[in-house]
């Protein structure tokens, strides 16, 4: 109703390429303004849940010797690394309609994100239970093409950038690690 879509997306706890996701991500979005040539719309959306894999120490180098080139880390035994994801956000977009097919689209917005690597590894015979926890503001943006396959199937292609402000250590100065990719999506539209 209103032009408002609720997004739900899920990545089911399925172990792939050695990864195990635990993901559940909600949406709403709207529209500004709507005149069928031109769309501008919001979107809040969030995310939270687990991926858990063998990050810091994979199977593939714990055949090498702890601290050799192949093992700098001193990996003695492959890890089962936690990465919680949390984070909330709202984002504002424009979309032209180009003839009956194309959608060209940006979009920019902001997230509040909150989350913790946990380390779970032996390291030199050791114990290594690091935690990382990161928390802060980020700020994106995306741009692309959607295609119009029928009235209910839209194929869409993006490229995303967010700059990163990332400190290494409490002591260390603040620098920029630009988070870059490529996603594509698949729609379908249950009404019209």
């Amino acid at each position: 109703p209103r032009g408002l879509s609720i997004i739900v997306a899920v990545a089911p706890p399925i172990r792939a390429f050695g990864v195990t996701p635990r993901l559940l991500a909600l949406g709403i979005d709207g529209a500004i303004h709507d005149s069928g040539t031109w769309r501008f719309g919001w979107r809040a959306h969030g995310q939270m849940g687990t991926v858990t894999g063998a990050f810091t120490c994979p199977a593939n180098v714990t055949s090498f010797a702890p601290g050799s080139a192949n093992n700098p880390t001193g990996c003695t035994g492959e890890s089962s690394d936690v990465t919680t994801l949390r984070y909330a956000g709202v984002e504002v977009q424009a979309a032209r309609r180009i003839g009956r097919r194309l959608v060209p689209h940006a979009a920019a917005g902001a997230n509040v994100v909150d989350n913790i690597f946990q380390t779970n590894a032996q390291t030199y015979g050791q114990p290594d239970h690091t935690r990382l926890h990161a928390r802060g503001l980020t700020v994106t943006t995306s741009a692309g093409i959607g295609y119009v396959v029928t009235e209910r199937f839209t194929l869409s292609a993006d490229l995303f950038y967010a700059p990163l402000t990332v400190r290494r250590t409490s002591s260390s100065a603040s620098s920029i690690d630009p988070m870059f990719n490529a996603r594509a999506l698949l729609s379908y539209r249950v009404t019209r």
